[in-house]
C-alpha cells in the first residue's frame, strides 16, 4: 500500500517541536519518531536543520523520502514562525514536494489526550499586551478530523470566555493564555492544561488532519498566520537596555 512521509515542525512557542511519520493511502497514520525542546538560553528554532537530520536517522530515512513537509504557521511568536516557515519552504522546494500549513492552535488543540467521543477544546497562546491567541475546535481522534467552533482570533480572556461560553462548556482548556488570566476563567470550566506550546504529537495530529483535508500545495504561497502587527510594524521598539558608549573608545 502506498503511504507518504510527512514531516511536520513547528517553532511558533516556546516549544519548538518535530514529528515525522507516515500516512497511508487508506487514511491510517503511523507517528514514527519525535522531537521535543523548549527555548533555553538559545532559540531552539535555530537549530531545526540539525534536529531534523537527527529525527530522518532516527526514522531511518532519507530526506527525499519525504513526501510533504508539515510547518505550523502560526499564530504565534513572529520570530519562531517565519524561521520555521523559510525552512519549510527551503525543505519542501529542495525535495520538490508540496508543503502543509498547519494552525499553530490546531496541533495545541489536538495535544490534548482525547482517547473517545469528539471533545471541544478551547486553544489558546499569550500574546503578551493583556491578549491571548485563541480557537475552539471539536477534535475527534478516531478519524483524525477537527471542526472549528470558533475561528482563530486575538482578544482578552475575558472576551474570549464569554464567546465560547455562548457555545456551552469546553471540555477542555489548554495553553498559557488562559493560564496567564485565571481570573477570566469560568468556574465551572476544566483545569487549565498547562503547557509551552503543541506537542510533538499534538502537530502529528492536526497536520494528518490537514492533509486528508488536501490542504497541501505550493511551498512558495504558504504564509505565516499572525492575527496582529509586530512591535516593529506598530513602530513600537524599544532598545532592550540602555546604550551606554564604551569608555575604551
Amino acid at each position: 500500500m502506498t503511504t507518504t512521509w510527512i514531516l511536520g515542525l513547528d517553532a511558533s512557542t516556546p516549544r519548538c517541536v518535530l514529528a515525522l511519520g507516515h500516512v497511508a493511502a487508506d487514511g491510517r497514520s503511523e507517528l514514527v519518531a519525535v522531537d521535543d525542546e523548549l527555548d533555553l538560553a538559545n532559540q531552539a528554532s535555530a537549530r531545526l536543520a540539525t534536529r531534523i537530520a537527527e529525527l530522518l536517522a532516527r526514522a531511518g530515512i532519507e530526506a527525499r523520502q519525504i513526501g510533504v513537509v508539515g510547518c505550523g504557521r502560526g499564530p504565534g511568536t513572529f520570530t519562531g514562525t517565519r524561521v520555521a516557515l523559510a525552512t519549510a519552504k527551503g525543505l519542501a522546494s529542495g525535495l520538490g514536494c508540496p508543503l502543509l500549513p498547519v494552525s499553530t492552535l490546531a496541533a495545541l488543540a489536538w495535544t490534548v489526550d482525547a482517547t473517545a467521543g469528539a471533545p471541544t477544546i478551547l486553544a489558546t497562546l499569550d500574546a503578551r499586551r493583556g491578549e491571548v491567541y485563541g480557537a475552539l475546535l471539536r477534535c475527534d481522534p478516531a478519524a483524525t478530523h477537527e471542526t472549528w467552533l470558533a475561528p482563530e482570533g486575538v482578544l482578552t480572556m475575558e472576551e474570549l470566555a464569554r464567546a465560547v461560553a455562548a457555545q456551552g462548556r469546553p471540555d477542555a482548556v489548554i495553553g498559557r493564555g488562559a493560564a496567564a488570566y485565571p481570573d477570566a476563567i469560568p468556574a465551572d470550566w476544566p483545569t487549565t492544561q498547562v503547557v509551552e506550546g503543541p506537542s510533538p504529537q499534538g502537530l502529528w495530529r492536526a497536520s494528518v488532519a490537514a492533509y486528508q483535508r488536501g490542504e497541501a500545495g505550493d511551498p512558495s504561497a504558504a504564509e505565516a498566520v499572525y492575527l496582529r502587527k509586530s512591535y516593529a510594524e506598530l513602530g513600537l521598539n524599544r532598545p532592550k537596555r540602555v546604550f551606554t558608549k564604551s569608555p575604551f573608545v
